[in-house]
């Protein structure tokens, strides 16, 4: 498990952000905020254990929560 530090690190984007490759802009509304690709990949292969996927884009997460809260949704 990962501490809440190193998860502070993370450099979540909000309002209008575009995705690696220049492939598309998104607007992250209020409230939200993104997390960019390798962000994502790291959350979701290091933190959460899921299997290597290379196609992800980015993650949107509730701007008061974390990928290790207790009540993520």
């Amino acid at each position: 498990m990962y501490p809440n530090s190193m998860l502070k690190n993370l450099n979540m984007k909000t309002g209008k952000v575009t995705l690696s490759g220049y492939m598309a802009k998104i607007h992250v509304p209020n409230g939200f905020k993104f997390s960019d690709s390798k962000q994502s990949q790291f959350v979701l292969h290091d933190v959460w254990g899921n299997p290597p996927n290379e196609e992800i884009l980015g993650m949107i997460f509730q701007k008061n929560e974390s990928p290790i809260s207790e009540k993520f949704s």
